[in-house]
């Protein structure tokens, strides 16, 4: 059976190869396109963790203006935390 809800037909040793689409080229280390998607990359995963720790500086600021302890004021970091790692679930 195939991944979808249907029968396979075609007996596996009757299925040709040369049909399914390969990729000819990578990109190959050393090249500008290399070093284009290594910094998107790198890019990538520094924009998320600046996005998911960017709160962490301020929270004794929020203790203070708000009349909180420091443990309530890190539900604001705690929340992000926690709707990043559900959203990575799916």
């Amino acid at each position: 059976m195939s991944r979808t809800t249907t029968v396979d037909t075609v007996p596996a040793d009757e299925v040709s190869v040369a049909g399914a689409s390969r990729p000819d080229q990578f990109i190959k280390r050393g090249t500008p396109q290399f070093m284009r998607v290594t910094l998107a990359l790198f890019s990538a995963g520094l924009a998320t963790f600046a996005l998911l720790y960017c709160v962490q500086p301020i929270l004794p600021v929020l203790s203070n203006e708000f009349g909180v302890s420091p443990a309530s004021s890190s539900v604001a970091f705690s929340r992000r935390t926690l709707w990043i790692i559900c959203r990575g679930v799916r």
